[in-house]
């Protein structure tokens, strides 16, 4: 028996290899992983990535710290009109492998994002997923931030939330994702910035087997579903209401 609430999808991994520009050279991609109080860096095109030869991928499939890992992870920045920054944790199996129960940690952060920018307009979109198998028992969590800092992270942080979820208990086969994903808007954001997210899995018992998976992206106005006033018709908008007030008050004057 599962119990679900919407997401935007399970199927991230596929995701992971569509039309995306790969972040340049320069940019920084890396994913952490931390089994209580042990920790392991992976960094895009270094040994330990098991996709060299494809920058702005991280694959994993092995073991660490007592527990067995089998990821892909992508982090790329698509200029343009349909600009987007997106970092992913996809197709991500957490398998208890002898340690027992831990917090199991996952962190993705990338450097190096030009675009989209705000102003003139931006907007975080993330959501998350996880299900468990068995009898694991864990409490699973997300969160996902920009920062103008520029740099990588070890724990997910920064100056913008992008994304936080309480934790969340899956037990016998549960199903969990932030309801129909996150949307905030974002007021200010300069060229040069990261995007981190971070997923927590805290197992309660040994045994326990978990698939998740998580993504963030910055978003300009062209790149969503749902329509946004472009900055000329807010403009135009906000005359109409000046005009509106300012004859509303000398109508009050007049019959004063």
């Amino acid at each position: 028996m599962k119990k679900s609430f919407n997401s935007f999808g399970i199927m991230l991994g596929s995701l992971l290899i569509l039309c995306c520009v790969a972040l340049n050279a320069n940019a920084a991609f890396q994913i952490t992983l931390a089994v209580g109080a042990s920790q392991l860096t992976l960094t895009d095109e270094v040994a330990g990535d098991q996709s060299l030869g494809t920058p702005g991928i991280i694959s994993f499939n092995g073991s660490f710290a007592g527990y067995n890992f089998n990821f892909v992870g992508s982090a790329s920045n698509t200029p343009g009109a349909f600009d987007t920054a997106t970092l992913r944790i996809g197709t991500l199996l957490v398998e208890d492998a002898g340690a027992g129960a831990q917090l199991v940690r996952l962190v993705a952060s990338a450097t190096g994002y030009t675009d989209p920018t705000a102003p003139p307009m931006a907007f975080g979109i993330s959501s998350a997923s996880a299900s468990s198998s068995g009898n694991t028992e864990v409490l699973a969590s997300f969160k996902a931030f920009a920062d103008q800092g520029n740099t990588n992270k070890t724990a997910a942080g920064g100056s913008i939330l992008l994304a936080s979820t309480a934790p969340v208990a899956l037990s016998g086969g549960a199903t969990s994702t932030p309801a129909g994903g996150i949307v905030v808007p974002i007021n200010l954001l300069n060229p040069g910035y990261d995007l981190s997210l971070e997923i927590d899995l805290n197992f309660q018992a040994s045994g326990g087997k978990v698939n998740t998976g998580a993504f963030t992206e910055i978003a300009g106005p062209e790149s969503i579903d749902f329509p946004v006033p472009e900055p000329a018709s807010m403009a135009i908008w906000g005359l109409g209401a000046a005009a509106m007030a300012f004859a509303g008050a000398r109508r009050r004057k007049l019959t004063a």
